[in-house]
Order: C-alpha cells, then sequence, then structure tokens
C-alpha cells in the first residue's frame, strides 16, 4: 500500500483492486497466511510432515521474495 500510494503499480491483475486499500490488502494476506497455517496444521495431524514443512517452506519462500521485490521497487522510487 505504502508504494502504490507512491507511484508504484501492482504486478499483479488479481491484487490490482485490493492494493489500494490497505485494510483489505491487509485482510487478504492475513487470510492467505492463516490457511497455509492451517493447510500445514493439517498435514502435520495426517502425519505428513514433510509436506507440512515443504508446504511452509514454500509459502514462506514466496512471501519473502515477494517482500524483497517490494522493498526494491519502494527504494526505487525514492
Amino acid at each position: 500500500s505504502h508504494g502504490i500510494s507512491h507511484g508504484a503499480k501492482e504486478g499483479n491483475p488479481m491484487m490490482g483492486g485490493v492494493a489500494r486499500h490497505a485494510t483489505a490488502l491487509y485482510a487478504v494476506k492475513g487470510g492467505a497466511t492463516a490457511v497455509s497455517i492451517y493447510a500445514a496444521e493439517r498435514l502435520w495431524r495426517q502425519n505428513r510432515k514433510v509436506q507440512a514443512v515443504v508446504l511452509m517452506a514454500v509459502a514462506n519462500g514466496f512471501m519473502a521474495a515477494v517482500a524483497a521485490h517490494n522493498t526494491s521497487v519502494i527504494r526505487g522510487l525514492r
């Protein structure tokens, strides 16, 4: 939301409308986080521990990549 308000463009067309509204953006990010945690917990309880760990590693890696990209975009706006 900070980048959008300072001239950055949302690259994901599915998030375009959400990115302009901080509350909606946080709700979507929180929901995605909750879903990945819920799915990993279910896998863990089903004794599919490797899949649970892989799911969390992929989800966290993806979110870290998005955060790093967003940081570089915001720095480029300055």
